[in-house]
């Protein structure tokens, strides 16, 4: 039973793993994404994942890379891949139905 459940975990881990290999992820939870700041260089992808249960819309009006990733709900994903050097940040939306 046990060696079933290790199985199981690695199997749960090896596909979370591949869902996301190489990119950066930040996470929105109560509101808030799960890093303040984050350290990343072009051509790196950032993944956002809603895992608060209403919709978010991310976005960025700054000038090195300025984007709007959409509404999307809980358990749901975006991504932006960074195409130019500079600061960028990033704020949310939170839409209600």
């Amino acid at each position: 039973m046990i060696r079933k459940l290790i199985l199981l975990a690695a199997a749960l881990v090896c596909s979370l793993g591949a869902t996301y290999s190489g990119d950066r992820v930040i996470t929105q939870q109560d509101r808030k994404f799960s890093a303040s700041s984050l350290h990343a260089t072009v051509g790196e992808t950032i993944v956002f994942v809603n895992n608060d249960p209403f919709v978010h819309n991310i976005f960025s009006m700054s000038d090195a890379q300025s984007f709007d990733l959409g509404a999307f709900g809980k358990g749901e994903a975006r991504k932006i891949k960074l195409a130019k050097p500079g600061s960028s940040k990033s704020d949310a939306r939170f839409i209600r139905k």
